[in-house]
Order: C-alpha cells, then structure tokens, then sequence
C-alpha cells in the first residue's frame, strides 16, 4: 500500500520479503538518492526502475542487490531517499 501525504512529504512502500528488497519512493519533486542500510551497514544506492510501457524513468520502485544468506533472525532496514530543491 502506498499514498501520498497531502503536505507533500515522502512516503515509503518498502516490500519485505526475505529474497528480494523493492523499495517505493516518491515525491512531489525530483528524487536524486535512495540509499539503504541495514543494521547500519550501508549497502548502497538503489537503482530506479524504467517504466517499460513508456520508457521513461518516472516509476517509483527502486532495487538493491544484496545476499540475505547473510542475515540470521531480525534486522533493521533503513531507507533514506534526497530529493531536488530545485523540483
């Protein structure tokens, strides 16, 4: 699930599934950065998805790669997403 803050503030979908991390992100502006950690290991930038029925970079799901054989038990996973000042 996912909506849109009338304020205009961010909101993050984040799709927990133990093989797969998709993240959703958007905002009223431009979104230059998502970066992800967990545990407070930071694994890096997620890449924003194409739109494939237009081509286009406006889809708000964005992936990161990473080994959940690495995790054992419960971890925290923290998403921070940089938007434009300029729009």
């Amino acid at each position: 699930m996912y909506t849109a803050q009338p304020e205009g503030y961010l909101e993050l979908e984040l799709g927990d599934w133990r093989a797969e991390r998709y993240i959703l992100v958007w905002s009223n502006t431009s979104i230059v950065n998502v970066s992800v950690w967990i545990d407070e290991t930071y694994l890096g930038r997620a890449n924003q998805t194409s739109n494939a029925s237009n081509g286009t970079d406006n889809n708000p799901l964005y992936v990161l790669p990473w080994s959940p054989s690495q995790l054992v038990g419960a971890s925290t996973l923290r998403v921070e997403a940089t938007v434009s000042c300029n729009g």
